[in-house]
């Protein structure tokens, strides 16, 4: 029939000759999944992805060859990834953002190791986005890199991927260092979910340690709107006994205001009014 004969022309011509009949070639493939002719439709699908070929067409190709050769998916995407053309790189890189499987993560952490600086924070963005969480190691280790724009993309990649446990990690990012890293580190911690996070970072409040830390946690508890911390926050302001300093104080104050219940409002006013 028509596809068949076109992608004999196809087959059969020069790869500079190739891209006037790709796009036609390409929607014949679907054809030949039609008739389960499988091994023909993935023959004329790895030539399509080719460089002579518009990007377009490649990274179409290249999407519907990995999920007909599922075993040959990391290869093909790493090709992709590392073409010189940018509209191919690019396109790969939206390609792995919606791919579940381990495998493109293990692709995109082989290219953290071998792109330029200036193309890191991409990836790392697609690592976070992708929620794979056998990324964490990687991304928290470049939120030490030396480029701002690599620590910037490797706190939110940490921030998509982290649990609890990070905690207090991001809290120290979000105490110290570049104002935009702190800003990052805040909003992982302020959407992180679970009751876990809200724990630690009322642990941290009530700690002997660094005041500034203690000041960030307490704040952030109440940008997670974390209401059953309302009380032990309150034990950090007594009226009486001055023992914590002044900013702990000041920032519970502030933190009740938004998180104590209505049964605690006797007690805020007569704080407010102290």
């Amino acid at each position: 029939d028509a596809c068949h004969l076109l992608l004999d022309v196809f087959a059969g011509s020069a790869p500079s000759q190739r891209a006037g009949l790709a796009d036609a070639s390409l929607a014949c493939v679907q054809a030949l999944l039609d008739a389960d002719e499988t091994e023909a439709a993935a023959n004329t699908l790895d030539a399509l992805k080719e460089g002579s070929n518009p990007a377009h067409i490649r990274i179409a190709a290249a999407n519907l060859l990995m999920q007909l050769r599922p075993e040959n998916a990391q290869e093909i995407l790493l090709d992709l990834l590392r073409d010189a053309d940018q509209a191919v790189s690019t396109g790969a890189l939206m390609l792995a953002r919606a791919m579940p499987s381990g495998i493109i993560t293990e692709a995109l952490i082989t290219m953290l190791d071998e792109v330029a600086e200036d193309r890191k924070p991409a990836l790392l963005e697609v690592l976070g986005a992708r929620g794979d969480t056998a990324a964490l190691s990687v991304t928290q280790d470049h939120v030490h890199h030396e480029s701002p724009d690599v620590r910037r993309a490797a706190l939110r990649a940490t921030g998509q991927l982290g649990n609890a446990s990070l905690t207090r990690f991001l809290l120290e990012r979000a105490s110290s260092g570049p104002a935009d890293e702190q800003r990052i580190a805040r909003e992982a911690l302020t959407r992180m979910p679970g009751e876990e996070v809200s724990a630690r970072l009322l642990d941290i409040a009530k700690s002997r340690g660094d005041e500034e830390m203690r000041v960030r946690a307490i704040a952030l508890l109440t940008e997670r709107g974390a209401a059953n911390a309302a009380k032990d926050i309150y034990s950090l302001v007594p009226t009486t006994a001055r023992t914590e300093p002044a900013p702990i104080r000041a920032e519970s104050v502030r933190a009740l205001r938004s998180l104590a219940p209505a049964d605690m409002l006797d007690a805020i006013l007569a704080l407010c009014l102290d």
